[in-house]
């Protein structure tokens, strides 16, 4: 019932949100700012800071310029990669990348059956390393970095760690060092393995100080062993695949000898000296 009376004086723009305290102390904002007022005072604008916890993103991109290792598929258009512990399929005519691996473990070994349309490699998983394929489902999709849909399936886990496996030329089977100084035979059709190559001819100090090949035909393998005599200067020998007779040194070497390699008519064996 009393006289009007003007509180404010702002040029441009309303007072908003106004509310009073108990005792008659006015609050109200203008203009995006809080300003505080007693009625017959001019308006005390109020500093807000905001605090907050360091903010940053989930994901980081990452060029993959640390490659480890590789390996070409069969028809030469694909080219699988290990890069910070995962792998990838990068096209050779695109430019196309595709992710296969999504894990907190590492993978490694990658390999491309002779097919082309699968994948095998190591991974560290659950405390120990084991064997991995990872297939196109689509029989109608071609390539790894065009493919709609990617099965990644376990094909070996055993008690010791299983890795460096490699794809027989004819496909049906797979080596792979056991327990690190043991060359296994998996079996794809029965899940069965045998013993390659005993533990008692190698003897491991690093991860890839062991190297063997498959030979064409996929009956042989060639490795860098150590005949029980020179257990520190690895020779090179051929063994069947089934393990049913001891590896037979080809180098004669008191030097060392590592690498070894099939070539394609299965009747040269290449190594380094």
């Amino acid at each position: 019932g009393g006289k009007k009376r003007q509180i404010t004086d702002f040029k441009t723009h309303p007072v908003r949100h106004l509310s009073v305290s108990n005792k008659k102390l006015l609050c109200y904002t203008h203009h995006g700012q809080i300003y505080t007022q007693q009625v017959g005072d001019p308006p005390k604008r109020i500093a807000v800071e905001f605090k907050s916890d360091s903010r940053s993103n989930e994901y980081e991109t990452k060029n993959l310029t640390n490659i480890s290792e590789f390996a070409v598929s069969p028809n030469g258009k694909e080219i699988a990669i290990v890069s910070r512990g995962e792998i990838f399929v990068v096209s050779r005519d695109f430019g196309t990348t595709v992710r296969i691996t999504n894990t907190p473990e590492q993978e490694r070994s990658v390999s491309f059956d002779p097919e082309g349309r699968k994948l095998l490699y190591a991974g560290e998983r659950k405390g120990l390393w084991r064997l991995y394929e990872s297939t196109i489902e689509d029989e109608r999709e071609k390539y790894f970095f065009a493919a709609t849909s990617i099965k990644e399936t376990e094909l070996y886990s055993g008690t010791t760690d299983s890795f460096q496996p490699e794809y027989s030329p004819d496909g049906k089977k797979i080596a792979f060092l056991a327990a690190r100084d043991e060359i296994q035979i998996l079996d794809l059709a029965t899940g069965d393995t045998n013993v390659a190559l005993s533990k008692i001819h190698n003897y491991s100090y690093s991860d890839g100080d062991i190297t063997y090949s498959w030979s064409p035909d996929s009956r042989w393998l060639t490795a860098d062993y150590a005949p029980r005599d020179r257990l520190f200067v690895p020779n090179i020998g051929v063994f069947p695949s089934d393990g049913s007779a001891e590896p037979r040194d080809i180098s004669h070497s008191g030097y060392q000898d590592s690498s070894p390699l099939w070539n394609q008519s299965g009747g040269v064996v290449y190594w380094a000296s």
